[in-house]
């Protein structure tokens, strides 16, 4: 099984809205329950994102994370990556500009070590990878 077999998509396109947020939560949810840890989050094709969309990523983010897993989203057009500038998310959430950027990032990351736990129980964050990545502007 390939590394990149490891991490899923999941893809947002349109309006990325209260009743698709919900579809993409139980979406992620139930990657999760089949033992998922890696998301990418395609939104490239996303053309309209709510608040309750962007309340979703980070909440989804967050699971995953306390869960040893990440979320990394493939970013969307123009006018939606200003919003998530605006919101400083990529500071938060790994933006990456291509599919392939994504699976480089999960390959890197799965080519390292395993963390040490900072306290005996819980792992130390993981590592911020995207400047080791060649996020080129690939299309996928």
């Amino acid at each position: 099984m390939s590394k990149q077999s490891k991490a899923k998509i999941v893809k947002i396109e349109g309006h990325f809205d209260a009743s698709a947020q919900k579809k993409t939560a139980s979406e992620i949810t139930a990657l999760r329950n089949k033992g998922a840890k890696r998301i990418i989050l395609d939104l490239r094709k996303v053309e309209y994102i709510t608040s309750s969309g962007f309340s979703a990523i980070i909440d989804e983010w967050n699971e995953l994370r306390s869960a040893g897993g990440d979320l990394v989203i493939v970013k969307p057009p123009k006018n939606i990556n200003i919003i998530f500038k605006v919101l400083e998310v990529g500071e938060t959430i790994t933006m990456l500009d291509s599919l392939s950027a994504a699976y480089r990032y999960f390959d890197t990351l799965a080519s390292l070590p395993e963390p040490e736990p900072a306290d005996g129980n819980e792992p130390d964050a993981l590592p911020d990878l995207s400047p080791h990545i060649n996020n080129s502007d690939e299309k996928n």
